[in-house]
């Protein structure tokens, strides 16, 4: 079975209202929650399989492949589909970084908080949408903390997760296939088929993918120098890391935070 790997540039959260669901199995290094708002659905995470009706939410960890069956024909199938990158969830990152869910479905009681919060994701619009967007998000989880049962994670059997997970915790290190293949106990030609094939990509692409989006929060969210978040990201030099940046993002690394800068003006400037 082909896995399709999904390299999503998402700062802080992608949300939308969808009335059908991805059917093709993928996997990406973000959470990925479905909140089933009316109607139902099938999932298959990992080897599980669960039926979603409303009032469902559904719990994807990084790097754990995928997909949703639903009946295309029903009229009344209404999803809220969140997108994020761990650290969305501010002080809760750690629990769901180092933890697996019991079950991946957790069932929201109609008209409680987190409900309600979920439900008001769905019409946030406007120059700050993002923030309150995970902030409704953090709240909802909040109150369902309390109720969710946790397990300690274990080393995941399949083994492009397993790669992809390696790959995710120590991209600003030194990072080869051999270094991937002695500590994960696995022979270097079987880790580069391995990522070819489920990925369509190599490894430096992927290690590359996430060096650079690293550096772009560090470029949004800080004054550091560029050479300093090269170093801090995983380049040796400041030409390799201007190069990988400008094939990601066609742009230099200067560009991209001037072009942030400026948004974030013109955006204060309508807001005013």
């Amino acid at each position: 079975m082909n896995i399709m790997y999904e390299n999503k540039k998402i700062p802080i959260i992608d949300c939308f209202t969808a009335y059908g669901l991805v059917d093709v199995p993928h996997i990406h290094k973000e959470i990925e929650l479905i909140y089933v708002c009316n109607g139902s659905a099938g999932a298959t995470v990992g080897t599980e399989t669960y039926k979603l009706d409303s009032g469902d939410l559904l719990v994807v960890s990084p790097y754990q492949t995928h997909h949703y069956t639903y009946d295309p024909k029903a009229t009344n199938n209404e999803f809220l589909v969140m997108i994020f990158p761990t650290h969305s969830l501010s002080e809760m990152e750690e629990v769901f970084v180092m933890n697996d869910l019991e079950s991946s479905v957790i069932h929201v009681p109609q008209g409680s908080a987190s409900d309600q919060f979920f439900r008001s994701m769905q019409t946030v619009q406007g120059p700050y949408a993002q923030t309150q967007l995970c902030s409704y998000l953090n709240l909802a989880l909040s109150y369902l903390m309390p109720s969710i049962s946790w397990k300690e994670r274990k080393p995941m059997e399949n083994t492009a997760e397993s790669i992809l997970q390696y790959c995710s915790r120590h991209f600003t290190e030194n990072i080869t296939l051999d270094t991937i293949a002695a500590d994960l106990h696995l022979n270097k030609y079987y880790v580069s088929h391995t990522i070819n094939k489920y990925t369509n990509m190599n490894l430096n692409t992927i290690i590359n993918s996430f060096r650079i989006e690293l550096a772009c929060r560090m470029l949004h969210l800080t004054d550091r120098k560029i050479a300093h978040i090269a170093q801090d990201v995983g380049y040796d030099s400041l030409r390799s890391f201007n190069r990988a940046f400008m094939t990601l993002n066609q742009l230099t690394p200067m560009e991209y935070r001037k072009q942030f800068k400026k948004q974030t003006m013109l955006t204060e400037y309508e807001d005013n």
